[in-house]
């Protein structure tokens, strides 16, 4: 297991302990979910020690389920961005805006430039 979980009142966090973010971590996420989160609203993911994500697929499936990160590096947040273009992002700026629900990362719109 590659992460850890806290309990901070009635949110739950899950600090994700590996540097690259990869489908195989997100598996056993999800399977973390489906047993014992019953309110995706009072769950986050912590991926401050995360410096990637492994490809665009594992992002696509990540927003897709409507998970919100707690607090991510800027560079992943970027990357965010770039791979999941037309993806909402739900990402904030740290575990406490998270539990008060302000401050949490606006839509970027990043282009490519050859």
């Amino acid at each position: 297991m590659d992460f850890v979980i806290r309990k901070r009142g009635r949110f739950c966090l899950l600090d994700v302990t590996k540097d690259t973010f990869d489908i195989n971590l997100l598996t056993e996420i999800f399977g973390f979910i489906k047993k014992n989160i019953k309110n995706k609203k009072n769950f986050a993911l912590n991926l401050r020690q995360v410096n990637a994500f492994d490809c665009a697929k594992t992002l696509g499936l990540l927003f897709r389920e409507n998970i919100t990160i707690a607090e991510a590096k800027a560079e992943l947040v970027v990357q965010a961005n770039l791979l999941g273009q037309k993806l909402p992002l739900s990402i904030f700026f740290s575990e406490d805006d998270f539990i008060e629900n302000k401050r949490n990362y606006t839509r970027r719109r990043f282009t490519l430039i050859k």
